[in-house]
């Protein structure tokens, strides 16, 4: 049973926007899509700024929802990795159009994103330790526009 629920007013691109809305799963989609299976433990290490609560939460709507699949390997001390299904393969096209959209709308907006940041394949995600402030004469919401995109 999908965690993602359908209102009773709502359409189909709802439905589609709720099935990678969450803060950090289009960051790993893009990851298990661009570099293959991760376990728990290295997610956590790509992604610095997420709890451990809030990655075991995504991971299991996102398992939930088809997206990814959980394996557990045999042996004595089983490993656990998570890996992109057919169904979150489909989704990549429109998560990379919306990069590709977002990315467009930053040079408009004149914001100057740092290379280090992007949800963007074929990098890495990373996201900086520290929250800097903007630097003089940009607003804080176009600061904001990078840190959050991944």
């Amino acid at each position: 049973m999908s965690c993602v629920k359908l209102s009773k007013n709502g359409c189909a691109k709802e439905f589609t926007l709720a099935m990678f809305s969450g803060k950090w799963k289009t960051v790993i989609l893009c990851n298990l899509h661009y570099h293959g299976p991760y376990r728990f433990n290295e997610l956590m290490r790509l992604l610095p700024k997420v709890s451990h609560k809030v990655l075991t939460s995504q991971l299991r709507e996102l398992v939930e929802d088809q997206l990814i699949t959980r394996h557990t390997g045999a042996g004595s001390q089983p490993q656990v990795y998570y890996a992109l299904t057919a169904l979150g393969q489909s989704l990549m096209p429109i998560i990379d159009a919306m990069c590709t959209w977002g990315e467009h709308r930053i040079q408009q907006l004149a914001v100057t994103p740092p290379s280090t940041i992007s949800a963007c394949p074929p990098k890495h995600p990373v996201i900086p330790d520290d929250r800097r402030s903007p630097p003089p004469g940009r607003p804080a919401w176009q600061l904001s526009v990078h840190l959050e995109c991944a």
